[in-house]
């Protein structure tokens, strides 16, 4: 449903909910219990913050948290010095707090209030789905940015070859041009791609001619480094539901909203919400492991159960309901 909401110029705020399985991007974490783990982790970086910040001694700053600790490495709990335990910690979680990663989710996540055009695969901008999450919080500072002007208009911008990066960087964003205007692009900046295609190793004027030769559209990936996973890269499992407090338009598995215990877990509201169930016939196929206790000669009203639930769940929370075949 993502990808069909990029090929409109509807642009709500909006997010996609899943699981830490999908989204956790801690290595040390890769083929364990993420939901446990991550708790874990959660649970000691907010204890090693707090202690921080009671400490005489030490200086912690949400701004500019940490980007690396020897916990975060951890596997399972260590003894140090003083006879107590260091728990493992997430240096991803760490770095929801620091301002630079609201901007940059401000920036990449959040829709532009720019015209969006219909029917381009370019126009994701504005939109998301958790593919995006992952990649956004392994590298935050790496972006796609669509750029669109009137024939009267110049794109204003300045670029070089890079010493430190086979890759061309921003030399000056000149003003009164189109990527002044945008604000998403700023002097120093790397350019990986232009209109989808690599610009590693090709000649600044080469560039330059394709750029020109874009009379109303520019789509440039952009970025302050080529790290696949930065120093301050953040949670994506966090960042979804941060943006779910603001967002006018929620993606999420059929049992978030049906499941009484995640939705409470989750704090999904569905006061004045309208809830569309896309291929709503397979619901009855989600929840057949939940119905398993139903007599084999009622299994067949496993759908209309579930149906009826929901419909109760609904008009409890004041909420409607639409099901798509």
């Amino acid at each position: 449903m993502v990808a069909s909401l990029q090929k409109t110029p509807y642009r709500p705020t909006m997010t996609v909910l899943g699981s830490r399985d999908r989204m956790c991007i801690h290595q040390a974490v890769d083929g364990k219990n993420v939901n446990n783990e991550c708790r874990v982790r959660v649970k000691e970086t907010e204890s090693f913050r707090k202690s921080m910040y009671k400490s005489q001694n030490d200086h912690y700053d949400d701004q500019n948290p940490p980007t690396s600790l020897e916990s975060d490495c951890y596997e399972q709990a260590v003894g140090n010095d003083n006879g107590k335990e260091t728990k493992p910690t997430c240096p991803h979680y760490r770095q929801l707090g620091a301002q630079r990663t609201a901007s940059n989710m401000n920036k990449q996540l959040r829709p532009s209030r720019r015209k969006i055009m219909v029917g381009d695969e370019s126009t994701k901008e504005g939109s998301h789905d958790i593919e995006d999450l992952v990649q956004f919080g392994k590298n935050p500072y790496k972006r796609t940015v669509v750029l669109k002007k009137q024939p009267e208009e110049t794109w204003g911008m300045q670029f070089t070859t890079s010493n430190d990066s086979q890759y061309p960087r921003v030399l000056k964003v000149l003003p009164g041009g189109r990527i002044s205007e945008n604000g998403t692009i700023a002097n120093k900046d790397l350019i990986f791609s232009v209109n989808h295609k690599s610009t590693a190793s090709r000649t600044v004027d080469e560039l330059a001619d394709e750029m020109r030769n874009c009379e109303e559209k520019l789509v440039l990936g952009i970025g302050e480094n080529n790290d696949d996973i930065s120093p301050h890269s953040a949670c994506p499992y966090y960042i979804s539901r941060a943006l779910e407090k603001h967002a006018e338009l929620i993606f999420c598995p059929y049992n978030y909203i049906l499941d009484p215990g995640i939705r409470k877990a989750l704090m999904i509201d569905l006061d004045n919400s309208v809830v569309v169930l896309d291929e709503a016939h397979n619901v009855e196929c989600e929840f057949s492991v939940q119905c398993v206790y139903v007599q084999t000669q009622k299994s067949h009203s496993g759908f209309f159960f579930w149906q009826l639930r929901f419909e109760k769940v609904a008009a409890e929370n004041g909420a409607r309901w639409i099901c798509v075949p």
